[in-house]
């Protein structure tokens, strides 16, 4: 005992159906979606901040190993006598890019100090070997080929990047542009039932 439908019925429910497709417009196409966009901007713009963070630390780093160096080479020239030379103003200078340069690896969330990672510069020894000559001490050559090319390398990833963040921002079942669409509706005779 059941509610019995008939062709009639059957027909008429079919019809409607019909009418309620041929109401809506089906318009495929690229959507911007807001939420991961702000997310994958969030990523991008967290990513840009922390190398940039890495290379004032490089750069601080750099600037205190210079001033050791020169700071051996004033102890040097005062041993030998060739020179009379204030080494506590540089050693005052020596201990303050020092210290700048491990500032400059801290990163403070929340209150809390975070190291950051920074590399080693190449041909300096690993950490654990103390040896000029051991196996963690590799001499390259740093010529402006090597610059274009690390460039270069660099570049084609943040295009590529940029053209995954684009794909990825963008729902591939919305309606597509105006320009691509026609203006009329898929008509009743378009529709087919069963």
């Amino acid at each position: 005992r059941g509610i019995k439908i008939t062709s009639a019925g059957r027909s008429s429910v079919l019809a409607s159906r019909a009418q309620v497709v041929a109401s809506e417009e089906f318009q495929y196409g690229p959507e911007l979606d807001l939420e991961p966009a702000v997310a994958s901007i969030g990523i991008l713009v967290g990513a840009a901040l922390l190398r940039l963070k890495i290379n004032g630390a490089i750069a601080a780093r750099e600037r205190a190993e210079q001033a050791k160096r020169e700071l051996q080479a004033s102890r040097v020239q005062a041993l030998s006598g060739d020179a009379d030379v204030d080494l506590s103003m540089s050693e005052a200078v020596v201990e303050r890019l020092v210290q700048e340069a491990e500032e400059a690896r801290t990163i403070r969330i929340l209150g809390l100090p975070m190291r950051v990672m920074v590399p080693l510069p190449l041909g300096s020894p690993a950490p654990g070997n103390s040896r000029p000559d051991g196996p963690g001490n590799v001499s390259r050559e740093t010529g402006s080929l090597k610059k274009i090319i690390t460039g270069v390398g660099l570049g084609m990833i943040v295009v590529a990047q940029l053209a995954l963040f684009l794909l990825l921002a963008t729902d591939p079942m919305s309606a597509p542009p105006s320009s691509l669409t026609d203006d009329h509706p898929p008509s009743m005779a378009s529709i087919r039932t069963p």
